[in-house]
């Protein structure tokens, strides 16, 4: 049974245990009513949503990116250094 499928109730329940299609599936939910649209239209609304929120992902996430990279290069280099005669 996919999720599309379940009911509002049993939909709830795994959204509280932490199931993410089906906390997806109850955002998709509200929207229809919200706005009073279809459930295909919805996941548009939904990728638009995705798509403002990871606008700035690479910005967000590049000192971790720069910090992996410089350990990396670090751990090479010593062990280079270590070993170099």
């Amino acid at each position: 049974t996919h999720v599309c499928e379940l009911s509002h109730q049993s939909l709830a329940e795994m959204a509280m245990l932490g199931n993410h299609c089906a906390r997806r599936e109850r955002m998709l939910r509200e929207i229809m009513c919200v706005d009073g649209i279809s459930w295909g239209q919805a996941h548009e609304v939904v990728t638009a949503f995705d798509e403002f929120n990871e606008r700035y992902y690479w910005l967000e996430t590049f000192p971790y990116r720069l910090g992996i990279t410089m350990a990396f290069l670090g751990g090479v280099a010593s062990i280079a250094l270590v070993f170099w005669r």
